[in-house]
C-alpha cells in the first residue's frame, strides 16, 4: 500500500539523501597499476604496483575497476590484452606503454586478436604495438567489436592471418579514433571499419604487404577500407609502397585501392546505412595492383575507389586536399542500386593533386586504368542505374596521367597537364570546364603548390588549385563531433610524427614464412630502403631516407629546409642548394630561377629580385633575411 511521506519527514530526510546522494555519486580514486616481463623483475605473485610488477594483463586486469591505469613495460608479452574494465566519459580506463612503442602483445593461434575489445567503452589503448599470426585462421592485431569510445593511440599492428577474410585493424563499433598508428604485413585489409559509425583516423600510415587471393575474399583488398559506415572520416592518413606482388602473381584481382569505400546499404547487421565520408590532407603514394587484363572482373584501381551503395539524398562523401600519386588509377567513383534502394549521393572532390596513373585505359571496366580521375556513370561501356544528387570536382590539378587525365567526371576550375599521348588527352566522355584550365603547374613537391606556380591563388575560392598538406588536421585526442575534431590546424605536420618508428617496423617486416616463395613483397622497398640506395627518392636534402624525405623529395627536388628539419639549426633562407653553405652557387641557382631558367624552390615560393639580393648579400657574409 502506497504510505504518502508527509513535508516533515522528506525535510528531515533531505540531509542524509544528500549525504548519500554524494556517496553514490563520487567515484572511487582511480589507482595506477604496473606489469613488466619476467626478464625485467614481473611476476604473478606481485600487487602490480611499481616496485614489485605483475608479469601478465591476465593477472593485472584482476585488479583494475573502471577508470584506472595499467603501465606496460618494455618486452614482449605473449598474450591478449582483452577486455579491461569499462571506464566512463570522464575517466577512461587506460592501458599504455611505458615507453611509447616499446611494449608488444604477441598471440599465436587460430581466431584469437592481441587487442581484443568487444563490447567495451571508454577505453584508451597508448604507446602499444600489437602482433598476430600470419600462420594461423582468422589471427588479428587488432580486434573491435560493437564498442564505444574507444581510443588507439600511438599503436602498431602488424601479421594478420594471411588468408581468410582478416585486417590488421578491425573496428566494428561507434565513436572510435585511430591516432598516429602503422600498419602493416599480411591481410585482407590493413584497416577495415565494419559497420561502423564515427570513426576517426588521423595520421595513420598503411602498407600493404600480401595477402593470400582465395575465391572468396581475394578482391577488394586495401590499405584502407570503410564498408557500411557511417560518418568515417580520414585525415592526413598514408598509404604507400603498396600491392608490388601483394597477392604473389596469383591470378585474381588483389589491390583495389589506397581506400575501398564500399555500402551495399544493408541495415540488418548493426543498423548502420552511410551518410557522410571525409578524406582529409592525406597522400596515397606508389600504391599498384597486380592484375588489369581486359578480362579483368571489375574496376581495379588504387587512389580513391567509391561505388557507391547508398540510401537517401543526404549521403555525402568528401575529399580535400588529397594526393594520389603512382597509382594505375588516380580515383573512380560511381553510384549503385542495392535493394531496388534508389540512391542518390553527394561527391564533393576539392583541391586534390591527382597525377602518374599508369595503366592502358580500355572501355567498360578498364575505365579507370591509367586516368586521373573516373566517373562510371558517364564512361564509355559503363554506367549507373542512378544519379548524383550533387556532383562536385573542382579546383585539382590532374597531370601526367599515362592514358587520360578525366574520364567522364564533370567538373570546373581544375587543371589539367600532360596527360595521355601527346600530352594532351585530357577529356574522354566529358567536356572541359569553363574555367578549366592546361598549363604547366610548375609542381616541384607532391604536398605544395608553390607560390610563383600559375596555380596559386587561382582556385574558385582565391586558394590554389591543387593539393597542400602542409599541417594537420583534427585536434589531437578528439572523437568524432568534439570541437576541431575535422579543422585544419596550425600545428605543422612535417616531419611526420614517429616516422623512425614507422620505418624500422616496416624494414624488418618477413614475410617469407608464410608467403607464396618468390613471389613475396621484398619489405625493404620504397621510404624504407637504406641510405646506401642512392636510386630511391629522400636524400637529396643530406640527411637519412625518411617518410617525410621521401615524399618531399619524389619529384625528385631536395626537400625545403623547414620540412625536413631534423633538430639542426633552421637552415638559412639564402642556402639555395641546401649544402650548409651559402656562397656563389647559391647566387647563381637563385639567378637562374629569378630568370626563369630553373623551378623556383626556395621555401617561401617566392624567386624576386629582392631575394635574389638578400643572397648576394649572405654570400659576402652579410644576414639573410627571410623573404
Amino acid at each position: 500500500m502506497f504510505l504518502p511521506v508527509s513535508n516533515c519527514l522528506r525535510r528531515s530526510l533531505l540531509p542524509f539523501a544528500i549525504l548519500l546522494g554524494f556517496a553514490t555519486a563520487a567515484p572511487a580514486h582511480a589507482a595506477t597499476y604496473y606489469m613488466a616481463t619476467p626478464a625485467n623483475g614481473g611476476s604473478d605473485s606481485n600487487g602490480c604496483t611499481s616496485s614489485a610488477r605483475c608479469a601478465t594483463f591476465a593477472h593485472a586486469v584482476g585488479f583494475m575497476h573502471g577508470g584506472d591505469t595499467l603501465i606496460v613495460g618494455d618486452g614482449v608479452y605473449n598474450e591478449r590484452l582483452k577486455n579491461p574494465p569499462n571506464g566512463t566519459s570522464g575517466a577512461y580506463t587506460t592501458v599504455k606503454a611505458e615507453h611509447d612503442f616499446g611494449a608488444t602483445f604477441h598471440v599465436t593461434g587460430d581466431w584469437r586478436s592481441a587487442l581484443d575489445l568487444y563490447q567495451s567503452e571508454y577505453i584508451l589503448i597508448q604507446g602499444i604495438k600489437f602482433q598476430g599470426d600470419p600462420t594461423a585462421v582468422g589471427s588479428m592485431p587488432v580486434g573491435l567489436g560493437f564498442t564505444n569510445h574507444i581510443k588507439l593511440i600511438r599503436i602498431a599492428a602488424w601479421d594478420s592471418s594471411c588468408t581468410d577474410n582478416t585486417s590488421a585493424i578491425g573496428v566494428t563499433g561507434d565513436y572510435t579514433l585511430l591516432e598516429d598508428v602503422h600498419v602493416w604485413g599480411c591481410a585482407r585489409y590493413k584497416v577495415l571499419i565494419f559497420q561502423s559509425n564515427h570513426t576517426v583516423l588521423r595520421r595513420v600510415v598503411s602498407r600493404y604487404d600480401f595477402h593470400v587471393c582465395e575465391p572468396d575474399w581475394g578482391r577488394q583488398s586495401s590499405p584502407f577500407t570503410s564498408y557500411d559506415s557511417d560518418n568515417s572520416v580520414f585525415e592526413n592518413v598514408i598509404a604507400i609502397d603498396s600491392g608490388i606482388n601483394a597477392n604473389g602473381n596469383q591470378v585474381c584481382d588483389s589491390l583495389f585501392g589506397g581506400i575501398w569505400w564500399e555500402n551495399h546499404g544493408d541495415t540488418t547487421f548493426n543498423g548502420i546505412v552511410e551518410r557522410t565520408g571525409a578524406v582529409y590532407g592525406s597522400i596515397f603514394l606508389n600504391n599498384y595492383s597486380m592484375n588489369n587484363a581486359p578480362n579483368s572482373p571489375g574496376p581495379n584501381p588504387v587512389g580513391i575507389q567509391s561505388r557507391y551503395k547508398l540510401s537517401g539524398n543526404t549521403t555525402t562523401h568528401t575529399e580535400r586536399n588529397n594526393v594520389y600519386w603512382d597509382t594505375l588509377s588516380g580515383g573512380s567513383y560511381g553510384v549503385s542500386v542495392d535493394a531496388g534502394n534508389a540512391e542518390h549521393p553527394t561527391l564533393d572532390l576539392q583541391h586534390n593533386t591527382q597525377g602518374r596513373a599508369t595503366g592502358n585505359y580500355y572501355a567498360g571496366n578498364g575505365f579507370t586504368l591509367g586516368v586521373g580521375i573516373g566517373n562510371m556513370c558517364n564512361a564509355p561501356g559503363m554506367g549507373c542505374p542512378s544519379t548524383y544528387a550533387s556532383n562536385t570536382f573542382m579546383n585539382s590539378l590532374v597531370m601526367s596521367n599515362q592514358s587520360y587525365g578525366n574520364v567522364g567526371e564533370p567538373g570546373d576550375y581544375n587543371n589539367y597537364w600532360n596527360n595521355g599521348s601527346g600530352g594532351n588527352s585530357h577529356y574522354l566522355a566529358i567536356s572541359p570546364g569553363a574555367h578549366d584550365r592546361a598549363v604547366n603547374p610548375g609542381l616541384l613537391y607532391l604536398p605544395r603548390i608553390e607560390g610563383n606556380s600559375p596555380l596559386h591563388g587561382a582556385a574558385s575560392d582565391g586558394g590554389d588549385i591543387g593539393a597542400n598538406i602542409l599541417t594537420k588536421y583534427g585536434v589531437d585526442g578528439t572523437l568524432w563531433g568534439e570541437p576541431g575534431f575535422d579543422t585544419l590546424t596550425t600545428n605543422p605536420l612535417w616531419p611526420y610524427p614517429f616516422e623512425d618508428v614507422i620505418k624500422q617496423d616496416m624494414s624488418s617486416y618477413n614475410c617469407a614464412p608464410t608467403c607464396t616463395a618468390g613471389n613475396y613483397p621484398n619489405a625493404v622497398r620504397g621510404f624504407v630502403l637504406p641510405d646506401s640506395n642512392t636510386s630511391a627518392p629522400g636524400r637529396l636534402y643530406g640527411g637519412s631516407r625518411t617518410l617525410t624525405s621521401y615524399i618531399w623529395e619524389y619529384l625528385g627536388n631536395p626537400c625545403p629546409g623547414n620540412i625536413c628539419n631534423y633538430g639542426q639549426q633552421p637552415p638559412s633562407p639564402c642556402d639555395i642548394n641546401a649544402d650548409g653553405l651559402v656562397n656563389v652557387t647559391d647566387v647563381q641557382v637563385e639567378v637562374n630561377m629569378v630568370l626563369g631558367l630553373a623551378p623556383c624552390i626556395n621555401p617561401s615560393g617566392q624567386c624576386t629580385a629582392t631575394q635574389l639580393q638578400r643572397v648576394v648579400n649572405s654570400a659576402l657574409g652579410g644576414a639573410c633575411v627571410s623573404p
